[in-house]
């Protein structure tokens, strides 16, 4: 295993919520939370000024003052290709979702899971992972299922209008 702990970073206006989240990274064997930021702005200024070690993963709130979350998602990824975005957010609606998921997001989070969950999300997304609270999956899903093509209902078609179709 690398001895060199997991850099994590932290964007989320929530003061108390993002004391409780640093010290329940910092917690996990393998992780160090290096950096908490308020704005994507101030997390983008880190990168490019090299203030801080790239992170491994990025800990993206979508409700930030300034520029959101989710226009921060590809100026993140674009500024540190190999960061890891993970959205840890309250939104669930299949706008914000899907946005997240095309801008380059590795995983989406409903703030409120245990602790427990953000760890074990964290360690599945630098594997490889593409962890989402369930019932942000369950919409994927629906938002899947709404793209894929309808055949027609073929019953009630001859054989030769099956054949056809």
């Amino acid at each position: 295993m690398d001895p060199r702990p997991h850099i994590v970073w932290l964007i989320e206006d929530n003061v108390s919520l993002r004391r409780t989240v640093a010290r329940a990274v910092e917690a996990v064997a393998g992780f160090r939370c290096a950096a908490q930021f308020l704005r994507c702005e101030d997390a983008l200024a880190a990168l490019r000024e090299h203030r801080n070690p790239p992170p491994d993963l990025v800990l993206l709130d979508v409700g930030l003052p300034g520029m959101s979350g989710l226009e921060g998602i590809s100026l993140l990824k674009e500024a540190s290709p190999r960061s890891q975005i993970l959205i840890l957010t309250v939104f669930e609606d299949d706008e914000k979702i899907y946005r997240a998921i095309c801008a380059g997001a590795s995983g989406y989070l409903v703030k409120g899971a245990p602790l427990s969950e953000l760890a074990a999300a964290i360690t599945s997304v630098l594997r490889g992972g593409s962890p989402m609270t369930p019932r942000v999956a369950r919409r994927v899903l629906e938002m899947f299922s709404r793209l894929a093509p309808r055949l027609p209902n073929t019953s009630l078609l001859s054989p030769r209008e099956r054949q056809i179709v």
